[in-house]
């Protein structure tokens, strides 16, 4: 993997409060680069963080 992939790396999930409802987001990594490999790896990586988010946040 690059190293300049290392700034875009989703390491923070945030919860706040908003209009009664919580919040839970966290930042997905750009798919549009110019290297094709990193690309693929934020595809993956981007499913895979939304699954971690879908699963904190079921009832």
């Amino acid at each position: 993997m690059s190293p300049h992939a290392v700034r875009f790396m989703p390491c923070n999930i945030v919860t706040y409060e908003f209009n009664g409802k919580t919040i839970v987001r966290t930042h997905l990594m750009p798919t549009d680069t110019d290297n094709p490999e990193l690309n693929a790896f934020a595809e993956k990586m981007n499913i895979m963080l939304k699954d971690i988010v879908d699963f904190a946040v079921e009832e």
